[in-house]
C-alpha cells in the first residue's frame, strides 16, 4: 500500500559557547510531504520506507550580555525506514529511523536576512531516531 502525507518534526538542540551568564537555546523544525510504501500493511507490525521532500528552519537564540537571534532556512530531502503498530483501526505508533539532507539557502540575523550564494552552500545532514504517530483517514 502506497500513502502520500505531510510531515512535521520539530528537534530542540544543544548548544555550544554561549558567553558566561547568557542563556541559549536552538532548535530545527522542518515541514514537507513524504511518499510512504507500506511493505504489509494488514499485519499488527507493518514495515514501511518513505522519501520526501520539505524546507527546514535552523533557530539560534542567545539573552543576556550578548543578545540576538539568527537562523538558516533551505530545502532538504529525507529518506525513512519505520514499522507501524497498529493502536486503533485508524491510529498506528512506531519507531523509525531517518536521513535528511540539505542546504541552507537563506541567513538571518536578528531583523537581517540574505541569500547564501550557491559557491558558499555545503550539504548538512540530519540522522534522526524517534517514534512516529499516523492518523488515517480510512484502515486498512
Amino acid at each position: 500500500m502506497v500513502s502520500v502525507g505531510l510531515a512535521f518534526q520539530y528537534a530542540p538542540l544543544v548548544t555550544k559557547n554561549c558567553d558566561t551568564g547568557s542563556s541559549c537555546s536552538a532548535s530545527d523544525k522542518h515541514l514537507g510531504g513524504e511518499l510512504r510504501l507500506h511493505i504489509t500493511p494488514e499485519q499488527a507490525l507493518s514495515p514501511w520506507i518513505s522519501v520526501g521532500a520539505g524546507y527546514e528552519w535552523l533557530s539560534l537564540s542567545e539573552t543576556g550580555a550578548s543578545s540576538g537571534d539568527g537562523g538558516l532556512n533551505g530545502w532538504d530531502f529525507d529518506f525513512e525506514l519505520g514499522g507501524d503498530v497498529r493502536v486503533t483501526s485508524s491510529m498506528t505508533l512506531g519507531p523509525y529511523v531517518g536521513l535528511r539532507l540539505g542546504n541552507y539557502g537563506s541567513a538571518s540575523s536578528g531583523s537581517n536576512s540574505a541569500d547564501i550564494a550557491s559557491a558558499n552552500q555545503t550539504t548538512h545532514g540530519w540522522l534522526a531516531f524517534g517514534v512516529r504517530g499516523a492518523f488515517t483517514l480510512s484502515s486498512p
